[in-house]
């Protein structure tokens, strides 16, 4: 079952990387690029669709039977992974965006004191 399940994740991601490039080139048809070929946006779609199905035929299949084990198995890890995506990471970036600002505002702090400090006359405490 976890040949079949590595099968299926390797296709999904080539199904991914191909509608990656399928869109970049709908929406960015216009930048330069290193190499330009015919097709290139409807190649990326096709190679989407084939490894889609691809991975799907992978999922479904444990050797030369079919089970749902393996497909049940890829959806249950990507939600999980869904999950934690959703719920935990922005707990993360929030509280990187408020250490962030403590420490800019603790810097801002440091930069007034230290000029208000070069700025008193001599003699003053």
């Amino acid at each position: 079952m976890m040949v079949s399940v590595c099968a299926a994740l390797e296709m999904l991601i080539y199904a991914t990387a191909g509608f990656v490039v399928w869109r970049l080139r709908r929406t960015q048809a216009a930048a330069d690029r290193p190499f330009r070929f015919r097709g290139g946006r409807w190649l990326a779609f096709a190679f989407t669709v084939l490894f889609g199905v691809l991975g799907l035929m992978a999922s479904i299949t444990v050797g030369s039977t079919t089970s749902l084990a393996p497909l049940v198995t890829l959806a249950a890890i990507a939600g999980l992974v869904s999950i934690y995506v959703f719920t935990y990471v922005p707990r993360l970036e929030r509280r990187d965006a408020e250490e962030l600002a403590a420490r800019r505002a603790a810097r801002a702090t440091a930069r007034a004191a230290r000029a208000s400090k070069e700025a008193a006359p001599e003699g003053t405490p």
